[in-house]
């Protein structure tokens, strides 16, 4: 068994190399990689890297592992068997070990006689630990069987928002104390192979918007307003299903779109925890590091396991009611209101975001930037320092800033970036967003319904919930 596991291991290590973050790689490049402390030689043909991907040597790796390695020309097959028997077909992306079926990110190919494949979907079976040293270009991976070398707890940065995966990647495997991981994914999707909620971080949380979210909060004008956040109490009882404490570092992820990432994290820092943070790229740059992946827990059914209490619930700091709205458009000269929603939505179009408002347009006098701005489509990472200086710096001019959207969750993302990236101050989120707004307008008979309906354009009346 022990054999099997190094051999699959050390194929699975030098594929990650192409995965790893920050790292490019090509046939020249010298990686090293150590299991368990002992470096890998390969003394036969290296790895290939095509079109991104790593393909392996497979005679070349198992045969060194111990494995017999035959090739049925007829099926167009290799079976290599030891401790387990795995059977690859030329041209076909699906393998089998011990009758179990992978499937593989590209097909098994043939490159000058020799068998070679990607097995990025391997690390899903495998119980291993992995860590990523760029400076000396090293994959470092510890089998469950070994004792792995003394690590330093890591404590995130409390002044930022943001995490990148090697950090907390790096935390989990240092065994770090009083670490949460919360993925905010819709679970519809869990039974979807490959999906996120499917391929979790191993470990992780999972939640979803009618978790910490809903209608008839007190937060909002009107319970007919949805989408705002939860009761604190209902937040610590919450939070006290996944064992958080006051001092709790909780790291929060979400797939593709990412807002609803910085939408939980906007709310546990109201709450006063600091020590909450947003990855940056979220499970999509989880998933292209190589990092394991497990099944989610779905929190809101867990057993209540500590007596979790907000530090310091203090919406001031964080959130913008109507009346804020209200005052900042009044005031220009001092404040700006950016409208984060599509340009569609911008210009008064009934979109598929549109569900809950009572009514299309927008906020008088507001900036439209789409949130995904910011983000760059093909990583869904922050795009860096200088792209966002210049996508914002100018039409803030220097002012107060309340970001908006549908409903809190894409301004709150705005929020982040510019809070965390570009280190402005007096930044505020409008958590009851184009919702709240559009309810008071279609009221209009009493304040602020009025003044509202009079800071309106493009405005259309729905008569009721679109």
């Amino acid at each position: 068994m022990k054999r099997r596991f190094l051999a699959i291991v050390v194929v699975i290590s030098v594929l990650l190399i192409a995965l790893l973050p920050g790292f490019t790689a090509s046939a020249n490049v010298a990686v090293t990689v150590q299991i368990d402390g002992e470096t890998v030689v390969f003394a036969d043909q290296n790895p290939i890297v095509i079109e991104g991907r790593t393909f392996v040597p497979v005679r070349g790796v198992f045969e060194r592992m111990g494995f017999d390695v035959s090739w049925d020309p007829a099926a167009r097959q290799v079976r290599m068997s030891g401790d387990s028997e795995i059977i690859i077909t030329i041209g076909s992306n699906v393998f089998t070990t011990d009758g179990v079926s992978y499937i593989l990110d590209a097909p098994a190919i043939t490159i000058g006689g020799r068998t070679m494949l990607p097995l990025h979907m391997l690390i899903e079976s495998v119980g291993y630990r992995l860590s990523w040293d760029a400076g000396a270009s090293t994959v470092r991976i510890i089998s469950g069987q070994a004792v792995p070398p003394a690590q330093e707890a890591i404590s995130f940065d409390p002044g930022s928002l943001m995490i990148n995966v090697r950090d907390l990647n790096a935390a989990m495997l240092a065994g770090t104390e009083n670490l949460i991981v919360i993925g905010i994914i819709n679970p519809a999707s869990e039974q979807v192979e490959g999906s996120a909620a499917s391929r979790a971080i191993d470990g992780a949380y999972l939640l979803w918007r009618p978790d910490y979210s809903s209608g008839g909060s007190e937060a909002a004008i009107s319970p007919a307003v949805t989408g705002m956040r939860r009761s604190v109490a209902h937040m610590e009882e919450l939070l006290s299903r996944s064992g958080a404490a006051a001092d709790s570092q909780i790291v929060v992820y979400s797939a593709d779109a990412m807002h609803d990432a910085a939408r939980f994290v906007w709310q546990l820092r109201m709450l006063g925890h600091e020590r909450a943070w947003y990855i940056d790229g979220g499970i999509n740059a989880w998933y292209a590091a190589g990092f394991p992946t497990g099944n989610g827990i779905r929190l809101a059914q867990q057993p209540i396991i500590s007596q979790y209490r907000a530090p310091n619930y203090d919406p001031t700091d964080y959130d913008a009611t109507i009346y804020d709205v209200i005052n900042a458009l009044e005031n220009p000269d001092e404040w700006v209101v950016l409208d984060t929603r599509s340009l569609a939505e911008y210009n008064g179009e009934r979109t598929g975001a549109s569900t809950g408002a009572f009514g299309t347009g927008r906020i008088a006098g507001s900036v439209h930037i789409d949130w995904t701005d910011a983000v760059d489509p093909d990583t869904r990472q922050i795009r860096p320092v200088a792209e966002l200086e210049e996508l914002y710096l100018d039409a803030i001019n220097g002012r107060r800033v309340i970001t908006y959207c549908q409903s809190g969750v894409r301004s709150a993302h705005t929020w982040m970036v510019l809070v965390d990236v570009l280190g402005l101050e007096n930044v505020w989120n409008y958590e009851g967003s184009w919702i709240e707004w559009s309810y008071a307008a279609s009221e209009f008979s009493d304040y602020p319904g009025q003044r509202v309906l009079e800071l309106t354009e493009e405005w259309y009346d729905n008569n009721g919930e679109i």
